[in-house]
């Protein structure tokens, strides 16, 4: 799998891309909407880093979120290292690894607000 074109650091890009994702959402309503490529690897991404984002949004409202992250952090961490044990990406379906070890680095970037 090729890179992706994005820098999940950039901020101001994913939440332009996520407002224009929710609205090509509410326009094509059922319409089912077929991206391809690089469109679509980069469209996944975008997906499980504001899936991060929103799994810390909830532990925010826990009694102590830096715990939370901390304990998560121990446990996720190596799962996103190439070189770790990626325990996590080998419980998954089969499939391509490279591809399913940066949507759980795009998750974890959404989670802890950082570029891993």
């Amino acid at each position: 799998m090729a890179n992706s074109s994005l820098d999940l650091s950039d901020r101001a890009v994913l939440g332009s891309l996520a407002r224009l994702l929710s609205a090509v959402r509410r326009a094509a309503g059922d319409t089912p909407v077929l991206l391809v490529g690089a469109a679509a690897r980069d469209l996944l991404l975008v997906h499980a880093w504001l899936l991060g984002g929103d799994a810390r949004a909830v532990l925010a409202h826990g009694p102590d979120l830096r715990n939370l992250l901390e304990g998560l952090a121990k446990i996720l961490r190596p799962e996103v290292d190439p070189d770790g044990g990626l325990r996590l990406v080998a419980q998954m379906p089969p499939g391509d690894r490279e591809r399913q070890l940066s949507l759980l680095t795009a998750f974890c970037d959404g989670l802890f607000e950082t570029k891993a």
